[in-house]
């Protein structure tokens, strides 16, 4: 499926003297102390499409919280940004995501295009080098997980 939307940015200069955290999909509720970024307008720091990469330095975060992003993603662009994170973030950073789990019924609203539970997270590990697992767990409504960079 091609992607037809015309996607307005915003990237404001951030002082990368030393590593920011950085909240994904935050929508008007960003962490307190994190850069955010949404594809829709809330008044975050970075208007932005996670689809065409996160417009950040290399090795620029120590926190990236990912909250109900993962599963408007298709595999492939799931596959895409879990990569980006990881260029993204420190030796030692973390990646906090939180989506549906696949055996709650919102994992299949409309919107979502790809479907996550704790084997996947495990998948990701084995067949991304440079992350370990920190978490893994399914509330009974979500799936969370945190990764860290090796």
């Amino acid at each position: 499926m091609t992607r037809c939307l015309l996607t307005m940015t915003r990237i404001p200069k951030i002082d990368f003297s030393k590593p920011i955290n950085c909240d994904v999909g935050c929508a008007n509720q960003k962490k307190e102390g994190y850069v955010g970024i949404d594809i829709d307008e809330h008044g975050q720091d970075i208007l932005w499409d996670l689809r065409d990469g996160i417009p950040l330095p290399d090795e620029s975060v120590q926190d990236l919280n990912v909250c109900h992003v993962l599963e408007h993603f298709t595999n492939k662009e799931s596959k895409d940004f879990i990569t980006q994170a990881q260029r993204v973030l420190i030796h030692g950073g973390t990646l906090t995501a939180r989506q549906p789990h696949v055996k709650h019924p919102t994992a299949f609203y409309p919107d979502h295009e790809s479907f996550w539970n704790e084997e996947r997270v495990l998948s990701i590990v084995r067949n991304e080098p440079g992350w370990e697992i920190v978490s893994n767990y399914n509330t009974g409504f979500e799936l969370i997980f945190i990764l860290r960079k090796k």
